[in-house]
C-alpha cells in the first residue's frame, strides 16, 4: 500500500495509507496502515486510526447506539429501554359561525381529526423535540410502564396517577432499541410557573419535531388515529387528556388517604367533588374503576382456608327408587339401609303410607306426623323416625 488507497462514503472522503512518523490515534501503533480523512481539517492536523481500532470503535458505537451486535443476549431484546409519556390537547381555533358580539369566539378543534391535536414535548437540543421520557440508564427496571411513565413526568415537573397511564404503543427505534409510549389521561402541573423553559406544545404530526426518532413516531401516528376513533365513537367521555386542577388533585389525594387509613376526616370531600368539572370527574372515575378491579382480583384470587373448612358438604342428588329421605344425615346417604340403625320396621299389614303403598293423602281423618300433640317424637326426644321411601 505504498501509493495508498483513496475512496469516499456519503459525507466522508478517506485514504488508507502507511505514513512515516504517524501512529494510530487509539492504540499508538506506528507499523500499520491507517485510515485518514481527506478534508482540509484532517490535512492540516493529520491523524489516523488502524484497522483493528476501527473495528473496536465500530463495536463500541453499535452498543452505544442500541444496535444488537452478534452474540448479544436475546433476552435483552425483549426489555424496554425507554418509556415515553404522551400528553395531548386539542387546539383552540376561531369559531367559523361566530358573529360580532358572541362571547364564544374561540372553540376547540374537532376531536376526531388528527390535525386538531398538539402534544407536550421537551427540547432535546439542536432543534429536536420529544415527549418526556425515562430510560433504563436512570431507572433499570422499566417493566411497570405506569410507574415509569410517572417517573418521566416528574422529571419535567408534572404528576399523574398510575390508573391514568394507558400503554399505547411499543416498538423499535431506528437503532433497534425497544421503547414504549404511554398515554397520560390526566395530569397536573406542580411547578410554580406553567411556562417551563424545556416544555412546549407542538402541532401534529409528531414526526416533524422528533429528528432521528421520526420513523418510530410515524408508526405511532397510525396507532393514534385508531385511539381517536375509540375515544370519539366508543368512549365519548370528554377530553382525551385532562389537566387536573388543584381542587381535583386534593380530592384524589384525600380519597387515597381515606382508603389507606391515613386520615378519617372527610369533611372536605363533598366540597372538593362539587368543585370538579365534568372532565375531572371522568378522570376520577377511571381511578375508581382501577381500584374496583384490584379489589375484585384480590377477593377472587385465594379462598381462605377457614372458609373451606366451614363449607358444608353438598347433599347427594336423589335418585328414583332411592331409600334416602331428605331428613337423613348426608353422611349416611349411601342409598342402603343401615342394619345397626335402631328404627322401627314397617308393618306390612298397616294401611298407612308405608304398608301396602296405598295413597291416603286425601283422607281427612289422617293425622300427619308431628301434627298430633301426643306424637311420640314430641313426647320422647330420643324417638327415631322410621325410614320410608319417597313418592314420585
Amino acid at each position: 500500500m505504498a501509493n495508498g488507497l483513496e475512496g469516499s462514503l456519503p459525507g466522508f472522503e478517506y485514504s488508507i495509507d502507511r505514513r512515516t512518523g504517524m501512529s494510530c490515534l487509539i492504540c499508538n501503533a506506528s507499523d500499520r496502515a491507517m485510515l485518514f480523512g481527506r478534508s482540509d481539517l484532517f490535512i492540516n492536523q493529520p491523524f489516523g486510526i488502524c484497522e483493528p481500532c476501527t473495528l473496536a470503535a465500530h463495536w463500541a458505537w453499535r452498543q452505544r447506539s442500541g444496535e444488537i451486535p452478534p452474540g448479544f443476549p436475546e433476552e435483552d431484546l425483549k426489555k424496554v429501554s425507554t418509556v415515553f409519556t404522551l400528553i395531548a390537547r386539542r387546539r383552540e381555533v376561531p369559531r367559523l359561525d361566530a358573529v360580532s358580539g358572541d362571547d364564544e369566539q374561540i372553540v376547540r378543534a374537532p376531536a376526531e381529526l388528527n390535525s386538531s391535536w398538539e402534544f407536550l414535548l421537551v427540547d432535546k437540543g439542536d432543534g429536536i423535540f420529544g415527549p418526556p421520557s425515562v430510560s433504563s440508564d436512570s431507572q433499570p427496571d422499566l417493566r411497570d410502564l405506569s410507574q415509569a411513565a410517572l417517573a418521566a413526568l416528574s422529571g419535567v415537573g408534572l404528576v399523574s396517577w398510575p390508573a391514568l397511564a394507558e400503554p399505547l404503543f411499543t416498538g423499535y427505534t431506528p437503532r433497534g432499541r425497544l421503547v414504549s409510549a404511554v398515554l397520560i389521561r390526566g395530569w397536573a402541573d406542580h411547578l410554580a410557573s406553567t411556562d417551563h423553559p424545556a416544555r412546549s406544545w407542538k402541532a401534529w404530526p409528531l414526526s416533524v419535531h422528533t429528528g432521528p426518532m421520526a420513523g418510530f413516531w410515524r408508526a405511532l401516528e397510525t396507532v393514534w388515529s385508531l385511539r381517536l376513533h375509540k375515544h370519539c365513537v366508543v368512549e365519548d367521555s370528554g377530553e382525551m387528556c385532562v389537566q387536573m386542577r388543584d381542587v381535583a388533585c386534593r380530592y384524589i389525594e384525600l380519597q387515597a388517604a381515606l382508603r389507606t387509613g391515613k386520615t378519617s376526616d372527610a369533611s372536605m370531600s363533598a366540597i372538593y367533588r362539587s368543585s370538579m368539572n365534568v372532565d375531572e370527574l371522568a378522570a376520577w372515575r377511571l381511578i375508581e374503576l382501577a381500584e374496583e378491579r384490584v379489589k375484585g382480583a384480590r377477593s377472587l384470587a385465594v379462598i381462605p382456608r377457614e372458609m373451606e373448612i366451614r363449607r358444608a358438604p353438598s347433599a347427594p342428588a336423589l335418585r328414583k327408587g332411592s331409600s334416602i329421605a331428605p331428613w337423613d344425615d348426608p353422611a349416611d346417604a349411601t342409598g342402603q339401609d343401615d342394619p345397626d340403625d335402631e328404627t322401627v320396621p314397617d308393618d306390612p299389614t298397616d294401611d298407612g303410607e308405608t304398608g301396602n303403598g296405598t295413597d291416603d293423602s286425601g283422607d281427612p281423618d289422617r293425622v300427619q306426623d308431628g301434627d298430633d300433640p301426643g306424637s311420640p317424637e314430641q313426647e320422647d326426644p330420643t324417638f327415631v323416625r322410621p325410614r320410608r321411601p319417597l313418592k314420585r
